[in-house]
Parts: C-alpha cells; structure tokens; sequence
C-alpha cells in the first residue's frame, strides 16, 4: 500500500506510523520487505522523522553499516526539537541496554548531548545521560 502513495507524503506517514507501531509496541516480526521501504524513506522530508522513530527498532538496522551515522543525523531532521529528543532517547535506550557505543562516535554524541542541554526543557536529562556516557569507557 505505501509504494502505491510513495507521492502522497501525508497518506505515507500514517502508514509509515502504523507499521511501525505494529512493529514496536504490537511486536509484529519486521519484515526485510518492510525494513527495506522503511530504509528507502530515511532521507525523503516530511516522512523522515517518522522513519527515525521506528528504523532502528527493527533487527535489519543493528548491521547496517552507516547505523551510527544515520543515528548522529537524526537531530537535523525537521522538526528539530522533537528530532532531538527522539536521539536522546535512542541513545539512552542503547546505554541502558548495555551496548557498547564505538569510540569514534561516542564523543559526538556526548558532544551533542551538551549542545542541545543548553536552551532546552530537557536539558537536565541530556546533561545525566552524557555524564553517564562520559564515565563509561
């Protein structure tokens, strides 16, 4: 259905949001089909955002090779505010989980982390979450 509105970016996002709420809260099995549309919709605006919000709960994301990058990215996706919140809480999911965050992306995130502290209601929580990072090797 969604290759079928791939031009209709509001009929797209509910489905994008649909499917993915399946995925997450619902624990429908996500598809290569389905992580597939999901990764060919990463970048297109409007749709993008939700796109952040379910890609890397699906497995297929663990091994792709640009996941850290793609992850980095996210807050630059419109709009911006909710972007950044939607990191924070990527980030502290994959500290919680105890997977480890490669070198040479952690001092980037913990970088960010301090940027978007500043001039932000959640500023607190971004703050605690990057002293923990800070303090983990």
């Amino acid at each position: 259905m969604a290759k079928y509105y791939i031009n209709n970016d509001k009929i797209l996002i509910e489905i994008i949001s649909s499917l993915g709420n399946m995925v997450v809260r619902y624990g429908l099995p996500p598809s290569d089909d389905l992580y597939e549309l999901f990764f060919s919709l990463r970048n297109r605006k409007k749709v993008n955002y939700y796109i952040s919000l379910f890609i890397l709960h699906f497995p297929q994301s663990e091994s792709c090779d640009f996941r850290w990058d793609y992850i980095l990215s996210i807050p630059d996706i419109a709009p911006k505010e909710k972007s950044k919140k939607n990191f924070y809480s990527i980030i502290k999911n994959i500290n919680a989980s105890g997977e480890k965050i490669p070198f040479e992306y952690k001092a980037r995130i913990v970088y960010l982390l301090g940027v978007f502290s500043d001039n932000n209601m959640y500023g607190e929580e971004f703050m605690m979450l990057r002293a923990q990072l800070q303090s983990v090797d």
